[in-house]
């Protein structure tokens, strides 16, 4: 399987997300300090689960780091920072080299898409709104200095996923179809819109292995999201559908 841009040059990821992760809390705690921000809270955001055996990929391993780091300014400096991380989210803006927008943008371009290892590893999805809502919800009523693993509950194997998400694009866009040809055409990629690669993607399993965490710490602050995965991903397929000049080059 081809690197994914984010894995492909280690030291711009490393300055970024660690160096410059490293950075943005010193100014945060030097600023917290000089102005005497007592009641205030930070909370940070991050992409790999607390309680993951490793990092499978340089990426996951810089996010990882800035996990530790956040533990470590708040013990050795008391900084009330509150340390979150979530299982895989989607939404609108997300870049093309994502699964779900990327699946949703060849739909809708009528390619085909292409799903790594066998298409049966299950993964959790959280819609976006949904994550800034439990993200709120922490921010008020969680610890400084805990981390918490935020899950939405909902798996789907990624062979399923893809065909959510073709179904939502045949949907909004078979209205549009007007002359036989394109319905014909329609009727094929419904019949074969996925293409199967034999490279095993790990990671997912890695996730799987962390979600009761999450879902202990969610419970202990009383939130439930507003998006099951259908809806969630109508909405984001209608986004990238009414905004395709910011994904489509082409014009």
């Amino acid at each position: 399987m081809p690197l994914k841009k984010k894995d492909a040059e280690p030291l711009l990821i490393g300055s970024t997300n660690i160096l410059g992760f490293l950075n943005l809390l010193i100014c945060l705690r030097d600023h917290w300090q000089r102005e005497n921000y007592k009641q205030k809270r930070f909370i940070q955001v991050c992409r790999v689960w607390e309680g993951t055996p490793f990092a499978d990929n340089f990426y996951s391993a810089t996010q990882d780091s800035t996990v530790q780091l956040g533990k470590a300014f708040f013990k050795t400096y008391n900084f009330p920072v509150i340390i979150t991380c979530c299982c895989s989210n989607y939404g609108p803006y997300q870049p093309e080299e994502e699964f779900i927008p990327q699946s949703i943008i060849k739909a809708l371009r009528r390619e085909v898409i292409p799903v790594y290892g066998d298409g049966t590893n299950l993964q959790e999805w959280m819609y976006v709104l949904d994550q800034a809502s439990v993200l709120s919800k922490i921010l008020l009523e969680g610890q400084p200095g805990e981390v918490y693993n935020l899950g939405s509950g909902e798996y789907i194997s990624n062979l399923e996923l893809v065909k959510i998400i073709q179904s939502s694009v045949t949907n909004m866009e078979g209205s549009a179809l007007k002359d036989p040809e394109s319905l014909e055409q329609e009727k094929e990629q419904e019949k074969s819109p996925v293409s199967l690669d034999l490279e095993k993607n790990e990671e997912l399993d890695l996730k799987e292995k962390a979600v009761t965490i999450g879902r202990e710490h969610i419970r202990n602050i009383t939130w439930q999201g507003s998006y099951s995965l259908r809806e969630g991903i109508r909405e984001t397929v209608q986004w990238y559908r009414e905004n395709r000049a910011w994904w489509d080059s082409s014009g």
